[in-house]
């Protein structure tokens, strides 16, 4: 996500992503104009499509790793990091007045 974000080089990547979260699910895309240079992806946004990732790159690797204390504590760390601006009164604000608050 920080390649996305926060990497000036990446500028378009952000469009890139907020077209494949409005698409279709499976819908096709072209992966390379975000992951030529890399050889790796982890977590959000590229967890999100595993799917057409898998189809774009079948010999691709996948690693699971596991929280070491298990589903409860994943997703309570979860909620704290990634989903705790769902309860923020200014994201609320932003998905009610802009296209892109969603």
């Amino acid at each position: 996500m920080l390649e996305v974000l926060k990497n000036d080089e990446n500028k378009s990547y952000l469009d890139f992503w907020c077209k494949v979260a409005n698409s279709e699910p499976c819908m096709q895309h072209d992966w390379e104009l975000v992951f030529s240079k890399y050889t790796a992806a982890v977590d959000n946004p590229a967890c999100c499509v595993l799917r057409e990732l898998f189809s774009a790159y079948p010999d691709a690797k996948v690693l699971l790793t596991l929280h070491p204390k298990g589903t409860e504590a994943w997703y309570d760390s979860t909620m704290d990091t990634i989903y705790f601006t769902e309860k923020m009164w200014r994201v609320k604000v932003l998905e009610f007045t802009t296209s892109f608050g969603r």
